[in-house]
């Protein structure tokens, strides 16, 4: 297993923080996150090297709303 330091911006911190959320769920959203990304890089490499992919944004925002169960899954664990 690998570690991976990921600095967040002041707000997603705070909202993490006073949420109450588990550490062990955070990390286990961020590595679901990651996996289903690197499935969508495989399956279309190009794509994410362009400016509209660049930050990732777009991309969370697709997953999230093709996964909203699993997310809300994930939110109750």
């Amino acid at each position: 297993m690998s570690t991976l330091t990921i600095e967040l911006p002041e707000r997603v911190s705070q909202e993490i923080h006073y949420s109450g959320v588990p550490q062990r769920r955070i990390e286990a959203a961020v590595v679901n996150f990651l996996e289903l990304y690197l499935q969508e890089v495989k399956r279309m490499p190009s794509v994410h090297f362009q400016t509209t992919w660049g930050n990732g944004g777009e991309f969370a925002r697709r997953v999230i709303a093709n996964n909203r169960a699993l997310f809300e899954e994930l939110a109750r664990l």
